[in-house]
């Protein structure tokens, strides 16, 4: 064997990263041809591992992606709720407790100035009538007696 197929070997190993005792061997034995195999060969070889690698980032990515929406959807579809706040109880209390969405249903007599800071909420009022407090703020839109009409009134904020 020359020693110029050796060294040409050689050489091309190194111009693909892949210098190893194999592709020596193989030109030894089989010249330059051999040696291109070889070194073809696990070039493909690092060419799958990176597709591969990839392929698998990508699966790991998306994968996550969905997770996250999911939750993030699952997040946001609370159940609506209906409150009831009767004769005695506060319908500022409920209407703090209340989320988007939620439904506060108002019935009897109600003493107090309510405050509404929050959007998707629905007052609700079933034979409710809602008076101004003893001591009531007087720029408050509750300040005079307001009544509901007989079957039912419904205010959206």
């Amino acid at each position: 064997m020359r020693v110029h197929d050796v060294r040409t070997a050689q050489a091309r190993a190194k111009e693909v990263g892949t210098y190893t005792h194999k592709a020596n061997q193989v030109a030894g034995y089989g010249g330059e041809c051999e040696a291109r195999k070889a070194i073809e060969e696990r070039t493909s070889e690092r060419n799958m591992n990176v597709t591969l690698r990839r392929a698998l980032l990508v699966c790991v990515l998306a994968g996550s992606l969905a997770l996250a929406l999911a939750l993030a959807a699952g997040a946001g579809l609370a159940e609506a709720k209906s409150l009831v706040v009767g004769p005695g109880e506060s319908i500022q209390k409920a209407i703090n407790a209340a989320d988007p969405g939620d439904t506060i249903v108002v019935r009897g007599v109600h003493r107090e100035d309510v405050i509404i800071r929050k959007d998707g909420i629905k007052l609700l009022g079933q034979d409710a009538v809602i008076e101004a407090p003893p001591k009531s703020n007087a720029d408050s839109r509750c300040s005079g007696v307001s009544r509901a009409p007989e079957a039912s009134a419904s205010w959206e904020t």
